[in-house]
């Protein structure tokens, strides 16, 4: 389960609803897992999600339907790598910066 939890510093306008399993609508974004690092472009936590595009420090994604239950799949490519990966997505009550 990918918990989306942590500092969220920049926020679009696009969200998808909210699980079935509970939690808040999945919200494009900026979002780090360290509050420290909230902000910092180079970050190795740090996450952007616009629409179907997830971009992680090393691996962009496209991101597949979402199920009821917040699974989805992530089609990624790293230095030259692609794989695809099935994940739950829940957007948690974490703090903001």
């Amino acid at each position: 389960m990918l918990a989306i939890a942590a500092c969220r510093t920049e926020t679009g306008g696009v969200s998808l609803p909210p699980s079935a399993q509970g939690g808040a609508p999945l919200v494009d974004g900026t979002y780090d897992l360290r509050l420290g690092a909230c902000g910092d472009p180079a970050s190795e936590t740090r996450l952007v999600l616009a629409g179907r595009s997830w971009r992680f420090y090393e691996a962009r994604c496209t991101r597949g339907a979402v199920g009821a239950d917040g699974s989805l799949t992530l089609s990624c490519s790293s230095e030259g790598m692609t794989d695809s990966r099935a994940v739950t997505a829940v957007m948690g009550a974490g703090r903001c910066g």
